[in-house]
């Protein structure tokens, strides 16, 4: 199934190039295009995830250290306060790609939603190695929470503009055999803590 997903997505990569490529097409149509490009390109990243086989673990802290002055760099007119408290003790076996989309998404969606404050932590914690990020912005409802915990539930129907992002982490914390949990932060937004086996 996924390797029949993969081929799809990759042989509908030309043609859409081609119908992008013509001149004036109506501003709808291009819209509807892009969006099939994005659902092309998440279901090729799905289906390339994991593949390559992880001998050693990576530290995860770097990995957030330059998400993180990406992030400075973009919301830099929020002039938010991004916080990192870890060691770099910390690591998985994974592919370093994935990690830094995962962990991309994740710290964009919470500069997006942040006041000022963004706080990410990262500890051992028996055998998972958890990441949490927090947020002061207006959080998700209780409601939505549930709604985004349920298996088969896509994690982009709580916000706008987070869409394939999060579908995506979801797919890769799932490749990872980690977990989600989404709770109220201390300091008022939102926190997502992923956990993956070490």
């Amino acid at each position: 199934y996924k390797n029949s997903l993969g081929d799809l997505a990759h042989s509908l990569k030309t043609p859409l190039a081609v119908a992008l490529g013509v001149k004036k097409l109506p501003e709808q149509a291009v819209e509807s295009l892009n969006q099939i490009d994005q659902i092309i390109q998440r279901q090729l990243k799905r289906a390339s995830a994991g593949k390559t086989g992880w001998q050693a673990a990576i530290p995860l802290l770097p990995i957030i250290q330059k998400v993180a002055n990406a992030m400075d760099k973009v919301y830099q007119h929020k002039q938010l306060s991004i916080t990192i408290e870890a060691t770099n003790k910390v690591a998985i076996k994974a592919d370093e790609t994935d990690i830094m989309e995962m962990v991309g998404n994740l710290l964009d969606n919470a500069c997006k939603a942040a006041n000022s404050t963004v706080l990410v932590t990262l500890i051992n914690e028996g055998n998972w190695a958890v990441l949490t990020i927090d947020d002061d912005g207006p959080g998700i409802p209780s409601d939505k929470k549930q709604a985004l915990l349920e298996r088969g539930t896509r994690l982009d129907t709580y916000a706008d503009g987070q869409g394939i992002g999060m579908a995506l982490v979801s797919d890769l914390i799932a490749i990872y055999q980690g977990k989600l949990l989404i709770e109220r932060a201390p300091i008022g937004g939102a926190r997502f803590i992923v956990k993956f086996p070490v």
